[in-house]
C-alpha cells in the first residue's frame, strides 16, 4: 500500500472516529422511591420450674424463689403495645386478677394455686384485662420482662404430683 493511501486511510478513520451523533433531544424522568415501616412487635416467653413443701416449709411460707420471663422487641415509635398474660387452663378469678392454678399430671383435678406479678414486691397481679396489662417499650430494642411468680401457702390437701399449667402472653400492637 502506498503511503497517499494509508495517509488517506487513517485520516477517514479519525474522522469518523470523532465524529459525533447530534441528539434530537432527550427527556427526564424521576423516580419517586418509599417504604414505610410498619407497627410490628415480636414476642417470646419462658416458664417457671418450683417445689412446694406443703408441710413443712410452705405450711404457712409461700414461694417466691422463682421467676418466668416475657421478652419482646416492638417498632421504634409505636404507640399504645401493650403485653397481657391470660389466665392459663385453670383459671378462676377476673381478668384483672386471674387465680392461676397447675393441675396435677395424674391427679388431674387436683389445682395448685400460684399468682404473676409484675414486679419484686408481689402487688400488681399480672392479668389479661386492659387495667392489668403491661405497656410495652416501643424502641426497636429487645426487652426482658421478669415475671415473678408465688404459689401460695397452706395448700396441704393435694397429692405428691408434678403440677403444670400453660399461659399465654400476647402483645397488642
Amino acid at each position: 500500500m502506498n503511503a497517499f493511501k494509508l495517509k488517506t486511510l487513517v485520516f477517514a478513520a479519525a474522522l469518523v472516529g470523532s465524529a459525533s451523533a447530534t441528539a434530537a433531544g432527550n427527556a427526564t424522568a424521576t423516580l419517586t422511591n418509599t417504604a414505610t415501616i410498619v407497627a410490628s412487635c415480636t414476642l417470646g416467653a419462658t416458664g417457671f420450674t418450683n417445689t412446694y413443701d406443703p408441710v413443712t416449709a410452705n405450711a404457712t411460707a409461700p414461694v417466691r424463689d422463682a421467676t418466668a420471663s416475657v421478652t419482646y422487641t416492638c417498632t421504634n415509635g409505636g404507640t399504645g403495645a401493650l403485653i397481657a398474660l391470660d389466665g392459663g387452663n385453670h383459671e378462676t378469678g377476673t381478668s384483672a386478677v386471674p387465680i392461676r392454678h397447675l393441675a396435677g399430671a395424674t391427679n388431674t383435678t387436683d389445682l395448685l394455686a400460684y399468682n404473676l406479678y409484675q414486679e419484686p414486691t408481689y402487688t400488681t397481679p399480672w392479668g389479661y384485662a386492659a387495667a392489668a396489662e403491661l405497656a410495652a417499650i416501643e424502641d426497636g430494642v429487645q426487652h426482658v420482662l421478669t415475671v415473678y411468680t408465688e404459689i401460695p401457702a397452706g395448700q396441704s390437701l393435694l397429692h405428691v404430683d408434678t403440677y403444670s399449667d400453660t399461659v399465654t402472653a400476647t402483645i397488642t400492637f
